[in-house]
């Protein structure tokens, strides 16, 4: 069933560089950044991951999350909302990954604190100017099988597949091999490959806790994975790397001119 699905993804790349080549390509959105938010831009290339769907298109596709659920009423309005300040990149694959909807409301104040700290990641992660992964980087990669297969359903824009009750133990599995210096401050947390911000990237990680969380079951695995993830957060944050980039963003005169006293 993996290969078909691999054999899949592979014959709608090919389709798409086909149609490039007779100038009738699909737009493909990728992320910009404008007035310090992320926005989108359409450009030409087949060779990156899909283009980014607006919350009115992706309403009603069944995905999983209940992706395109209208609110009926005050309260699913108000739990419909869930994490603000998302960039549009991503922000249609919020219920989808737990960070809006029914789940935002009942997994915790625990999770809506670690979303809170993931957000500021993805920007600082958005700023640094990574992109999004091409199919075969993520065919090569060692992430979990169902992680990959849910990206596989972001290119080709359909329905994610519900992931085994199993999953927590693969997912507990996958950060319990990572190496120490890979997720600590201080270590080399930006060589991994789902470091990078959008649909490929650390939303994967919120992602496999929601579905550990929602079907596998909350219990010691899941808060102790909680922890791992938010040090992995934390550590993004204090990467050099990305503290320069602010740095030169202050230096290019985003403050404005300086006043001077008269004297």
């Amino acid at each position: 069933m993996r290969k078909r699905r691999i054999e899949q993804v592979e014959a709608y790349y090919a389709h798409e560089i086909q149609s490039s080549q007779q100038g009738t390509s699909k737009d493909i959105v990728a992320p910009t950044e404008a007035a310090g938010e992320p926005e989108t831009t359409v450009k030409k290339d087949a060779a990156t991951v899909g283009r980014n769907i607006t919350p009115a298109e992706n309403e009603g596709n069944g995905a999983l999350g209940g992706i395109g659920r209208k609110a009926s009423d005050g309260l699913g309005q108000r739990r419909s909302q869930g994490l603000s300040g998302v960039p549009p990149s991503v922000h249609y694959l919020c219920e989808e990954v737990g960070l809006a909807g029914p789940a935002w409301e009942t997994m915790g104040a625990e999770w809506q604190a670690l979303a809170s700290l993931w957000l500021r990641a993805e920007k600082a992660l958005f700023k640094s100017g990574r992109t999004d992964l091409s199919f075969d980087e993520v065919r090569k990669s060692g992430i979990p099988e169902e992680w990959k297969d849910w990206i596989y359903a972001k290119i080709m824009k359909t329905d994610a597949k519900r992931p085994s009750e199993s999953f927590g133990k693969v997912f507990t599995n996958y950060l319990g091999g990572l190496p120490s210096g890979a997720v600590a401050i201080g270590g080399a947390v930006m060589d991994n490959i789902w470091c990078r911000p959008g649909k490929t990237g650390i939303l994967g990680l919120i992602l496999c806790l929601y579905w550990q969380g929602e079907y596998s079951g909350a219990g010691n695995e899941w808060n102790a994975n909680i922890q791992c993830v938010k040090g992995i957060f934390d550590a993004i944050l204090a990467e050099p790397e990305l503290q320069r980039s602010k740095r030169d963003r202050a230096a290019s005169g985003g403050d404005g001119p300086s006043k001077r006293k008269r004297s």
